[in-house]
């Protein structure tokens, strides 16, 4: 089996990527996509490319010694589409690839609950309601042979497993964080106070005090969301917040760091 994922040095690509390296026998070909050369692309993809790039080449290297080989390549996005997801670039563009018999099937690294949720869209009003799982099937109904897979949701696994499961090097190496910078020794540094360096530290403090990743996954999907924090952190991943909203949750998120389970 010959899978193409999208890779991009984040928590869930790089566990789905150790976990393939782990579990299967694919021949596997790690995609880096680099939209800052794309005139059209989402800010956010733009900002975070370097930082991804550095941290990527990094875990690619730990994998290749520690796990097994594989194939990696970073390709330049020229022809992005106005507003258009990095999820939905990779499906698009690895289309012609699956119908040239190049793979058998192409991954992306989301979350389990993360396949429904809205994807962005220019207009803000449109993004509600609009099924992230509908428009990629929407998409990769173009594609003659082959498969999408999102490893996650078959394995109805979220951040708190990558969280749980990963090796501390490699885990050190992921870019989780909205505000990453680099630091005199080359590496790349959290801020440890965005909502997603936040998250993880959630995630970090639940398991530290004996539930397993299905019990906070759960909890997340369950419970989490129906609190102030937890809604604010689900609509900034909808896009549905200006940064000073955005701020707003960090500084409270970070108040509730060490609130018990």
């Amino acid at each position: 089996m010959k899978t193409l994922l999208s890779f991009s040095g984040g928590l869930d690509s790089t566990y789905v990527l150790w976990k393939l390296l782990k579990t299967t026998d694919d021949e596997i070909t790690a995609m880096n996509i680099d939209f800052r050369l794309s005139k059209v692309a989402i800010d956010i993809q733009v900002e975070h490319c370097g930082y991804q790039e550095i941290a990527g080449r990094d875990i690619v290297s730990w994998l290749k010694r520690n796990v097994r080989d594989f194939t990696y390549i970073e390709h330049k996005a020229y022809d992005t589409l106005p507003d258009e997801e990095n999820v939905i670039y990779f499906i698009r563009r690895a289309i012609p690839w699956l119908n040239a018999a190049k793979y058998d099937r192409i991954c992306v690294g989301l979350q389990y609950d993360e396949t429904g949720i809205e994807v962005m869209a220019k207009d803000p009003g449109e993004r509600r309601g609009v099924d992230r799982r509908k428009v990629m099937n929407n998409i990769f109904s173009e594609a003659k042979r082959g498969e999408l897979w999102i490893p996650m949701e078959t394995w109805r696994e979220a951040k708190p497993h990558a969280v749980a499961s990963l090796p501390k090097d490699l885990l050190d190496m992921v870019v989780t964080c909205v505000n990453p910078s680099i630091g005199q020794n080359g590496n790349i540094t959290d801020c440890g106070s965005c909502f997603r360096c936040l998250y993880v530290e959630k995630i970090q403090h639940m398991l530290g005090n004996g539930m397993t990743p299905d019990n906070v996954l759960d909890w997340r999907i369950n419970e989490g969301i129906k609190t102030g924090v937890w809604r604010g952190i689900r609509q900034v991943i909808n896009g549905n917040l200006d940064p000073i909203t955005i701020r707003y949750f960090d500084s409270r998120f970070k108040n509730e760091r060490t609130w018990d389970v």
